[in-house]
């Protein structure tokens, strides 16, 4: 769950090699699409929610960021020297 009590839900799509998000708002009950993550490799591996910004930690494409509830993502990997 995030802050505002909205629950997320990631998998990972390895046809076309991106993660679909999906939000509820009503504990589950009914499901929506936040759209796709494009990543180069890898898989989901955590979630995080911190004040506006939805954070997707990945094997081998390090950490994506969003802003905007899940409609696009950028990298934040500034930093890091291990993306695994």
């Amino acid at each position: 769950y995030d802050p505002l009590g909205r629950l997320y839900f990631g998998t990972f799509d390895e046809f076309n090699n991106q993660i679909l998000l999906y939000r509820s708002t009503n504990d589950g009950a009914n499901w929506t699409s936040l759209g796709q993550i494009p990543i180069p490799s890898g898989r989901p591996r955590a979630f995080a929610f911190i004040e506006n910004f939805i954070f997707v930690g990945t094997t081998d494409s390090g950490v994506f960021r969003s802003s905007d509830d899940g409609v696009s993502w950028i990298k934040t990997n500034n930093g890091l020297t291990v993306l695994q």
